[in-house]
């Protein structure tokens, strides 16, 4: 192979493994993916399974708005909400995968405030349909999600 054909192939070579080098990266979850109302259940999320449990008697529910607000309330287990409990307001936003909440009126009551959410991770599409997320909460337990019907 003669010099000029040989320079012509590592060229068109390398230009192919440069350009093998900017190919877009995997996105991550977008804000509308959060969007919507979670309410707490028992659920095992992991890569294998995804089975439901029996359900908290005092659930969370969270309800993530298009403009960045939220509201975090508990409900009964049916899901009526307890006026006692109060409720916290503020505002969202999703930062390298993860939803991080900021409370702008805490209303929750003392009780509660503990099991109350600050972070949102691993969004999981469930088999049935739903999708479930992965909570971080003040007493820094994890909690299960679920969004949809």
């Amino acid at each position: 192979m003669s010099t000029p054909i040989r320079i012509a192939a590592l060229a068109a070579t390398l230009g192919v493994i440069a350009l093998g080098g900017c190919q877009k990266k995997a996105e991550g979850p977008k804000p509308a993916d959060f969007v919507g109302t979670w309410t707490e259940e028992a659920v095992i999320v992991s890569a294998r399974q995804a089975a439901t449990l029996e359900p908290p008697s005092e659930r969370i529910r969270l309800t993530l708005n298009g403009d960045h607000t939220f509201r975090l309330e508990m409900t009964d287990a049916k899901g009526t909400p307890s006026p006692a409990a109060g409720a916290n307001e503020g505002t969202w936003q999703l930062s390298e995968g993860r939803v991080i909440l900021t409370v702008t009126k805490e209303g929750l009551a003392a009780k509660y405030r503990p099991a109350a959410p600050t972070e949102i991770f691993n969004i999981t599409q469930l088999e049935d349909g739903r999708t479930a997320v992965s909570v971080m909460s003040g007493d820094e337990m994890a909690r299960s999600l679920v969004r949809g019907g």
